[in-house]
């Protein structure tokens, strides 16, 4: 087995990385996991690992170079490598390559793994193609461009990126790329995920062909009520997933799964993408245009809460009105180096809690209601240059005594329409809350037509949530008041 893995290595020599793009040893350090890098193409069985270990221990070095995307210093291939050196303490070689856009380097890696990965049977080889699409698709756009007409100056053929991914995948047959990604758009429901998994495990009682024949081809259409504003499901920007669950006639299409190779939740609802889990794990795997964001400031410490709205309990912790349920997120006030580090228009409220920038730009909420325990404002730091601006909002906790059971601290939706509406033009396309809470800030994207992706790490928030945008989207205020 040693000996295999020596002429593996040999052969991976020989064909080496193509000389317009190969990796160039620089004396910069470090590297960072991005987990949809890593989750691009399937892992290793255990028995691959263990050889591969194997392999690295007996020679006490690693032959190949772990090769780091050099502008993001993000590592792209060799994480297997990186697990083992890091196990067994052995400094691996670095080599980093430079790319233009994140679809590109996606591209390099599965081009790239794929060459070597010859145990994968075809459906995993087109799944994992298929995660460059986006990549060819644009590309094929750019060259229709350049050349003026709609076929690529290269070829002279019209580009067709689906024959991009078979030859990518290895694939003759481009009409495969398409039934698989028929059957994948499909994955969240039971019966068609139990023939992805045996496709994935190539298990001999199935193809793709006949699992495209049971689960590929589309429903018919279903008459359906559309949401306010829509005149047709098509016009919307929305992912395959969510419009074929609308069409599907669910009463709130959700589109439920999990980022690849991890247990993170993750959530469709519309133009919302919501995550459960830790915000500085999850945060980097995103593409974001602008932060909008209330985190907790640490109130625990020094605060005292009304009791009309909130019970102080003898061991020092708080709880909202009525649940009386422990809230333990709120006695330090969180490190925010990891948002300010993202380097786009970002406006945190409770910024006089934290240690950031100094700022010409704030947006100050004024609760109209003064002489009450609670601070009669609050105050919203802006990264971007501007001058402050106030807003008058009652909060909800007082205008509609239901809100005080959504969440402690819950922000009025108008307040936080208010900020989006001021963030510098153009940075408000996809707008990011890394702090989600109960969702007031995507519900305010929603609204206001934006597309939005958010971070909750606790559970029962990320439900309530859930179940706020969706009503935004299908329905009146989930939590109107009750009619006379």
């Amino acid at each position: 087995m040693l000996e295999k893995h020596a002429l593996e290595v040999s052969n991976r020599k020989k064909k080496s990385i193509p000389e317009s793009s190969r990796p160039k040893r620089t004396k910069k350090e470090g590297y960072t996991i991005d987990l949809e890098f890593r989750s691009l193409l399937p892992a290793k069985t255990p028995e691959e690992y263990e050889d591969l270990k194997n392999a690295i221990r007996s020679e006490g070095k690693v032959r190949e170079p772990l090769v780091v995307w050099d502008e993001k210093n993000i590592l792209l291939d060799g994480h297997h490598r990186h697990d083992i050196c890091k196990e067994l303490g052995i400094l691996p070689p670095i080599d980093r390559i430079s790319f233009a856009s994140r679809d590109e380097a996606k591209a390099w890696v599965v081009r790239n793994q794929l060459k070597y990965r010859r145990n994968l049977n075809s459906f995993q080889r087109i799944e994992a193609a298929l995660k460059c699409k986006p990549y060819f698709t644009a590309k094929a756009k750019e060259n229709q461009r350049a050349s003026g007409g709609a076929v690529s100056r290269k070829s002279g053929k019209p580009v067709v990126a689906n024959k991009e991914v078979a030859k990518l995948a290895g694939i003759k047959d481009p009409d495969a790329v398409r039934k698989v990604e028929n059957i994948l758009v499909r994955e969240n429901e039971p019966e068609v995920a139990k023939a992805i998994n045996a496709l994935r495990r190539g298990d001999a009682g199935i193809s793709i062909g006949e699992a495209h024949r049971l689960y590929g081809k589309k429903k018919a259409k279903t008459p359906l009520r559309l949401p306010k504003g829509w005149k047709t499901i098509e016009e919307q920007d929305m992912s395959p997933d969510f419009l074929s669950a609308i069409k599907r006639g669910l009463k709130h299409p959700r589109v439920p799964s999990v980022v690849p190779g991890t247990n993170i939740k993750k959530v469709e609802i519309g133009l919302a993408t919501l995550y459960c889990g830790d915000n500085r794990e999850i945060i980097g795997m995103l593409e974001f245009d602008s932060i909008v964001t209330d985190p907790p400031y640490g109130m625990n410490r020094f605060c005292r809460w009304d009791s009309w709205s909130r019970k102080r309990q003898s061991d020092g912790t708080w709880a909202t009105k009525d649940i009386y349920k422990e809230i333990d997120w709120d006695n330090e006030p969180p490190d925010l180096t990891f948002l300010l580090e993202r380097n786009v228009p970002t406006m945190i409220f409770g910024g006089n809690f934290f240690s950031l920038p100094p700022s010409r730009r704030w947006i100050i909420w004024d609760k109209c209601k003064y002489g009450l325990s609670f601070a009669e404002v609050e105050m919203c730091w802006c990264s971007f240059d501007g001058l402050p601006r106030i807003f008058k909002c009652i909060p909800d906790h007082v205008s509609n005594r239901k809100m005080s059971d959504v969440h402690a601290t819950l922000k009025p939706v108008e307040v936080m329409k208010f900020c989006i509406s001021h963030l510098p033009k153009g940075s408000d396309n996809i707008i990011c809350d890394p702090y989600l809470g109960s969702g007031t800030t995507g519900v305010a994207a929603i609204q206001m037509g934006r597309a939005f992706v958010g971070i909750e790490q606790n559970e029962e928030y990320f439900e309530t949530a859930c179940q706020r945008l969706e009503h935004t989207l299908y329905q009146p205020s989930l939590f109107e008041d009750d009619e006379e």
